[in-house]
């Protein structure tokens, strides 16, 4: 099968931007990053659903972590800093 980009330097690449669980869902992005080649991501683990989360690597160097638990809901405190760049209210 031909490919449109033999040369890796001549490839053009776009940067787009998911900012809510719609956009994710509608453009297959599984985790950030995401690099799509031909509309699907190569790296995607074979069950990940669409979704705005972050991706693990998974190598024999790193071995799984468990997650940290969330804070308590009355232990949590506004915060002043913009959150992924939007102002907070």
């Amino acid at each position: 099968m031909p490919t449109a980009c033999p040369n890796s330097r001549e490839c053009p690449a776009q940067r787009s931007l998911r900012t809510d669980e719609a956009e994710a869902e509608r453009s297959g992005f599984t985790s950030s990053p995401t690099v799509q080649l031909d509309g699907r991501d190569p790296s995607a683990e074979p069950d990940a659903r669409p979704s705005l989360s972050c991706r693990i690597y998974r190598t024999p160097l790193v071995p799984p972590v468990p997650p940290a638990p969330l804070p308590s809901a009355s232990s949590a405190k506004p915060s002043k800093q913009p959150l992924m760049g939007r102002p907070t209210s």
